[in-house]
């Protein structure tokens, strides 16, 4: 398996759509910004990595301290490292470390491309693609095509981000590894960048339903597309109050709306909750003889309406809830 971190930004995920070419199923993605964002990419990716498998960082320049750890915890586990980079800040670091690749001429996909391409995989649809990522990185003045292709690229990129959950983040790296894909190819083939711009939605659309035969509207078709995903997930519990059985969820809070409007329908469950990492919770039924409100009132400090209501954990005191903390508090309510 290859664990590959890579910068949140067009050029970090366009390593990541070189990498996907090559390894498809057998890779993992995570992105993150610089500093401490990468400590906690690489504390979550240390859970599960072992000496079979590879830990690729692009596009990310480390601290000497960083840097120092990491090739501790890859000495002690035996899992191969390879980091990809060009920012010159990452000198000191690459000079220590041969698994430290640093060259300042290239972006990162381009050099990413170069690395893995040279005797494994090439292809002229994903260089040309390299080439407007490379433009736009660099911000290379000599094409004015290719510079104006990558802005467009990478402001699309953007507005692509936050389709999902935060939650369920690891579902986005492939989605926009796909619109990268799409679109920088409709770029390198001529077509002109507002027709390009202008296929952004049904690219999104055709994503969540490759077969294109639904016609819910977009926000609801991409619920359903995360349905069995949230499923499969560790973000709810089963939980019983007043012997009402219901299901608690965690940090669905800009879907739970329409979602739990699904999972009822689907199941013949009394009620179902969503529990923020703020603490604040939403209760949902369809059932004439169940009153969330009543629920909200008595044990949250809430109310609302028999069948929509909601409430909070009290005391939180601002902090941040992990999925295991707002379980256990929102249990110990009742």
């Amino acid at each position: 398996m290859v664990y590959h971190l890579s910068h949140n930004d067009l050029d970090g995920y366009g390593a990541q759509l070189i990498t996907n070419t090559i390894f498809k199923n057998d890779i993992q993605f995570f992105n993150s910004g610089y500093g401490k964002q990468i400590d906690e990419n690489l504390t979550e990716i240390f859970k599960t990595i072992t000496e079979k498998d590879m830990l690729l960082l692009t596009d990310l320049n480390l601290t000497m301290e960083q840097a120092d750890k990491l090739n501790l915890y890859a000495d002690m586990k035996g899992f191969q490292l390879l980091l990809i980079d060009h920012h010159e800040t990452g000198k000191p670091c690459a000079n220590k470390y041969d698994w430290y690749h640093l060259d300042i001429t290239k972006s990162a996909t381009k050099l990413t491309y170069d690395f893995f391409t040279q005797e494994v995989y090439k292809s002229n649809r994903l260089a040309n693609i390299v080439k407007i990522i490379n433009a736009n990185d660099l911000w290379l003045m000599e094409d004015e095509n290719l510079l104006e292709q990558g802005k467009s690229l990478s402001q699309n990129l953007f507005d692509c981000k936050n389709e999902f959950p935060k939650v369920l983040k690891n579902l986005e790296p492939k989605f926009l590894i796909y619109m990268i894909n799409k679109l920088g190819f409709l770029h390198t083939v001529g077509v002109s960048i507002p027709e390009v711009e202008g296929q952004v939605y049904n690219l999104k659309r055709n994503y969540f339903d490759p077969n294109q035969k639904s016609l819910l509207p977009f926000h609801v078709l991409k619920i359903h597309y995360m349905y069995e995903f949230i499923l499969k997930s560790d973000l709810y519990i089963n939980i019983e109050i007043e012997n009402k059985k219901g299901v608690l969820f965690y940090g669905l809070s800009s879907i739970f709306q329409e979602f739990s409007h699904i999972y009822l329908n689907k199941t013949d469950i009394d009620f179902v909750a969503n529990i923020s990492e703020q603490g604040r919770i939403s209760f949902r039924t369809t059932k004439d003889n169940v009153s969330v409100s009543e629920i909200s009132k008595k044990y949250f400090k809430g109310g609302g309406h028999q069948k929509a209501s909601g409430g909070s954990i009290p005391d939180t005191n601002n902090k941040k809830l992990s999925k295991e903390e707002a379980f256990e508090l929102f249990q110990k309510q009742y």
